[in-house]
């Protein structure tokens, strides 16, 4: 994921990083739905 990615339209995105005990949301900017997952400690 970048600054200006467009992905393919009805298509699944999978996100993926390193993060220790948090809360990771990110928002849509289509529908402006919001998705959220806590993360596992490392």
């Amino acid at each position: 994921m970048g600054d200006h990615m467009i992905p393919q339209q009805n298509s699944s995105v999978k996100l993926w990083g390193w993060v220790d005990n948090k809360k990771v949301t990110v928002t849509t900017s289509w529908n402006n739905q919001t998705y959220q997952v806590l993360t596992d400690k490392m």
